[in-house]
């Protein structure tokens, strides 16, 4: 898996961790279109 991540991020022109930092913003933004803003505890 990890070895498709760096042919996805090098595709995009991105290294591995800002590849995944795109795609753990992705993921948080879909959620909370889906479910509300998400409000952390503090």
């Amino acid at each position: 898996m990890l070895d498709k991540l760096h042919i996805v991020a090098d595709y995009e022109g991105r290294s591995a961790n800002s590849q995944i930092l795109i795609l753990i913003r992705d993921c948080i933004e879909d959620y909370e279109q889906r479910h509300g803003k998400i409000q952390p505890e503090k």
